[in-house]
Order: C-alpha cells, then sequence, then structure tokens
C-alpha cells in the first residue's frame, strides 16, 4: 500500500515557514495524482483492488449483463418430484431451464418424466400444453402433435442419462400464452444407437400467469437424481 509522507513537520507554538508548508502541500498533490484513482482514467484501479464477489449483477449496466443470468439451482436426490418455486418474475421476460445428469435409481427405470408449470406451488395439469415436434431414435425419424396435461422431459424406459434444455417464452405474464421449445437427448448405459433424440415446440393454451414449475417422475416407486438449473435471459 501506498504511504503519503511529509517533507517536513511542524509543533505547537513553532513559527510555520511557509515554503515547508507548501512544500508538504506538493507533497500530498503527487501522492493523490499519482496513487489515488483519477475520475479522467489516467490512474486505475487494478483487479486486485476489488474484493472476490463486491461486483453483483444489480450493479452492471443491463448492456454490460450477460445474456443469461442465473436464478436458481436446486438438486433431485433420490426423490420423485421436486417443485421449483418464485423462479419466474417479471425480472426477466424470458428463461432457460437445463435439467442435467438426470438418472433413474438402479432398478427403477419407468415412467415418463413430466414437467408442469405452477403457480403458487400448484402445478396446472389441464389438457393445455400442445406439442408438436421431431424425434430420432437410431435411423428412425418420426413426427409428433398431440395435446398433453404437461411438458415430456424423457422417458426413464429407456434408462442411461436425461439431459433436457427448455426454452420459456413469458411464464410470468397473464396475458399471453407460455410458449416453450425443447431439446432432450437421452442416452443409454453405455450409450447405444437407439439412444433418443427429441425437438418440440410446446405452446400453453391458456392465460395463466406462472412463478415456477414442478417435476415429476411415474412415482414414488421411480426416484431419480438430477441438477436442475434457472437462467433468465436479458434482452
Amino acid at each position: 500500500m501506498a504511504s503519503l509522507n511529509y517533507p517536513y513537520s511542524f509543533t505547537n507554538n513553532s513559527t510555520a515557514d511557509a515554503n515547508q508548508v507548501n512544500s508538504n502541500f506538493a507533497a500530498a498533490k503527487t501522492f493523490v495524482e499519482a496513487n489515488v484513482v483519477q475520475t479522467d482514467g489516467s490512474v486505475q484501479a487494478g483487479t486486485s483492488a476489488i474484493a472476490d464477489g463486491a461486483v453483483t449483477t444489480a450493479k452492471l449496466a443491463t448492456s454490460a449483463r450477460p445474456g443469461l443470468i442465473h436464478v436458481n439451482t436446486t438438486t433431485m436426490n433420490s426423490e420423485w418430484q421436486k417443485t421449483i418455486s418464485n423462479v419466474f418474475t417479471s425480472a426477466y421476460r424470458s428463461y432457460r431451464v437445463v435439467i442435467s445428469g438426470l438418472i433413474p435409481q438402479v432398478g427403477n427405470i419407468g415412467g415418463t418424466i413430466q414437467f408442469n408449470l405452477t403457480s403458487g406451488g400448484t402445478p396446472n395439469t389441464t389438457s393445455n400444453y400442445f406439442r408438436q415436434g421431431m424425434y430420432a431414435i437410431g435411423g428412425s425419424v418420426a413426427s409428433i402433435y398431440e395435446t398433453l396435461g404437461y411438458v415430456y422431459c424423457g422417458d426413464s424406459n429407456e434408462g442411461g442419462v436425461v439431459f433436457t434444455q427448455l426454452e420459456i417464452d413469458c411464464p410470468q405474464v397473464a396475458s399471453m400464452y407460455t410458449t416453450m421449445t425443447t431439446k432432450i437427448i437421452q442416452t443409454s448405459t453405455p450409450p447405444n444407437p437407439t439412444t433418443p433424440d427429441l425437438n418440440s415446440s410446446i405452446i400453453f393454451r391458456g392465460t395463466q400467469q406462472f412463478d415456477g414449475f414442478k417435476i415429476t417422475t411415474a412415482g414414488s416407486s421411480f426416484p431419480v437424481t438430477a441438477t436442475i438449473s434457472v437462467y433468465g435471459y436479458v434482452i
């Protein structure tokens, strides 16, 4: 740390020579101009002057923020259902939800992995999730169009590891339909040519404001482990 040293010192009831006083002021001026951060940028603080974690997203201008802001990460540990609330707010219009490392427990594979939008912790299970898309298994490709009471996020009948990514638009806007796209890749253990790959678009045809979502397997007999992360888009 730089220190300011005055060339002269003074005591009470003694004469202060003007030249010496001016020399002390000149020393202070030189120190400030050389060591104190200047508004014109001539002296800048290095990164070592900023404490780890001192700069938060709220302190950054919107234009300077990255495109995706981390909102929440939750894990499922041998659980068959998980509700994640208060992650969709007016702070962002669009969101990304990543479900990674979703692994059925050994000997307990079976059933569809479902995603439902929630409000106040209550899932909407009405048949308003309209889905259309394409999926491939090995060399076969087929189309899908169906109406469900949930968003399909994988099938633990296939075993292996499920990776699901959802892009969600306007879940928190009650006056607009919530739209979603999903990308699902599921690998067997070990991987094999029949690994499913599914891409689809979903429209929730209902005007409801949502603040979260729920992940559900086929029941308590089918627990899974997974990491679920939510990100908000800065647009």
